[in-house]
């Protein structure tokens, strides 16, 4: 499961699916920048291709250059509008 949470204070958090992550973004109108993300060190023999998600999913996140919120779906893409993240909040 892969999870987003901004924070008011400029910093993104989650996990990646195997690893928690950390970093700064910042927005301005419908603008996003993700900057360098950290993580927790942990290895995930399971389910099989984990890790190799975990890495695409954060560098995916760096991509990122406008999003939106509609009917509660945060939707993140890059400048050329290739789709970075659909997001649904956690019930």
């Amino acid at each position: 499961e892969l999870t987003l949470e901004f924070q008011n204070d400029g910093n993104i958090t989650g996990s990646a699916g195997c690893n928690r992550y950390f970093g700064p973004y910042t927005t301005s109108g419908d603008t996003i920048q993700i900057g360098a993300l950290s993580t927790t060190r942990a290895f995930c023999p399971e389910p099989e291709g984990i890790m190799d998600q975990e890495q695409e999913f954060l560098t995916a996140l760096q991509t990122a250059a406008t999003y939106s919120i509609q009917n509660d779906k945060l939707d993140i893409r890059t400048a050329d509008g290739a789709i970075v993240v659909m997001a649904i909040p956690h019930t």
